[in-house]
């Protein structure tokens, strides 16, 4: 987690002696001991997020912060007998924000865990640690996307790997049911993907979008005809979805 240099030192009897207490990079000093005794401490606790850079002021007269880095320096004065200087060293952590826009609504998760809320919230996050988020909409809406530094995976989740305090907007929009029932032998797919039935299914599409089914008939069966499209051709349906929309298909 970090150093002191010099690691170890003798001294003349009645001289000063420094010492540079120093954390790796990701890490800052969390407490300092001298002779066993706690001359200072930088811990904030789990709900707080810490990376050294806004610690108490030392209260030690012979410890001082070096600039505005987060080094140390701690001198022994007119050293008259052998001391000991030891540093605690940990891991900086992070606030991550989730942001929610949009007409919709939904619930952003966080793994590992810290992040599980409908509106907007935070989590604390060690330094260099991969955080994934995941986002689940309500009945009624849809998650619409991720803006912000992320790299986006499957479905709706999105991973960040935390270096800073960061932020990332998870919108949600509104949207209506699409419910598919298939007759016959046969099944139903859509465009944008996510709809396969090859008997009755439902799914919820975003406002105003508009949705293009494919009807494939069994090898024993034939495409018969649609109700409840927007518009129709064969076995292509279009479906605007300003409303919850029913669909039947029929093979026989």
């Amino acid at each position: 987690g970090g150093k002191v240099t010099p690691a170890g030192s003798s001294v003349n009897e009645g001289n000063d002696k420094t010492f540079s207490i120093k954390p790796n990079k990701g890490f800052h000093v969390a407490e300092i001991k001298v002779d066993g005794v706690t001359i200072f401490e930088d811990r904030k606790g789990p709900s707080t997020p810490n990376d050294g850079t806004a610690p108490p002021s030392p209260t030690d007269p012979n410890l001082e912060i070096s600039g505005t880095s987060k080094i140390y320096k701690y001198t022994f004065r007119s050293v008259q007998q052998g001391h000991n200087l030891e540093a605690l060293f940990e891991t900086d952590t992070f606030a991550l924000h989730i942001i929610k826009n949009g007409q919709g609504s939904g619930i952003g998760e966080s793994i590992p865990g810290g992040i599980s809320c409908g509106d907007s919230c935070v989590g604390i996050f060690p330094y260099n640690s991969n955080v994934t988020l995941t986002t689940t909409g309500d009945e009624g809406s849809v998650f619409d996307g991720w803006t912000g530094k992320c790299k986006k995976g499957a479905a709706s989740s999105c991973t960040m790997n935390i270096k800073k305090a960061s932020s990332i907007t998870a919108s949600f929009a509104r949207a209506f049911k699409l419910s598919i029932s298939v007759s016959g032998s046969g099944m139903v797919s859509s465009s944008p993907k996510g709809l396969v039935c090859e008997e009755s299914c439902s799914q919820q599409i975003k406002e105003n979008s508009v949705v293009k089914l494919k009807a494939k008939a069994s090898t024993d069966s034939t495409f018969f005809g649609w109700t409840g499209c927007t518009a129709s051709s064969g076995g292509a349906c279009t479906v605007s979805m300003a409303a919850d929309r029913f669909v039947e298909v029929a093979f026989v």
